[in-house]
């Protein structure tokens, strides 16, 4: 192999090790409640269900796929971003918090950017100090 191969090579190699460790995992901090909250919103908005999933409980995985819960599974827009967005504690016990989500997604359709109102609650519970969504209401404004 000549020194130009053998650069393009460990390039090569090299991106590949980076794409294969950042896509392995998905970095979120599981110990704050409004952090996964936050989170929430900002996935749902890109659909970005890696994130989701790692957020939810095992049985609300279940739930998302089965009940197509993840928001571009039952609007029918273009893939947007999240444009602003607002959590409530509703209810708040030492392993248990409800909140009231309010979020919209903005996107482009036929040239027109829109906006999508969302507003919804989610109730986590604590496993090991960390937070996960374990229930989901949907609602559009």
């Amino acid at each position: 192999m000549n020194y130009k191969t053998k650069i393009i090579f460990a390039l090569l190699i090299i991106l590949f090790v980076t794409l294969f460790t950042s896509c392995a995992n998905v970095q979120v901090d599981l110990s704050n409640p409004e952090i996964v909250v936050q989170k929430f919103m900002e996935a749902q908005a890109v659909d970005n269900r890696r994130v989701i999933n790692a957020l939810l409980t095992k049985e609300l995985k279940a739930k998302f796929k089965e009940q197509k819960l993840f928001l571009y599974d039952r609007e029918d827009i273009p893939k947007g971003s999240l444009l602003d967005s607002e959590s409530i504690l509703a209810w708040d016990e030492e392993d248990k918090k409800v909140y009231q989500i309010n979020y919209s997604v903005q996107y482009k359709l036929d040239g027109e950017t829109k906006k999508l109102g969302l507003k919804e609650a989610v109730s986590l519970t604590q496993k090991d100090g960390n937070w996960y969504i374990d229930d989901y209401v949907p609602e559009k404004d």
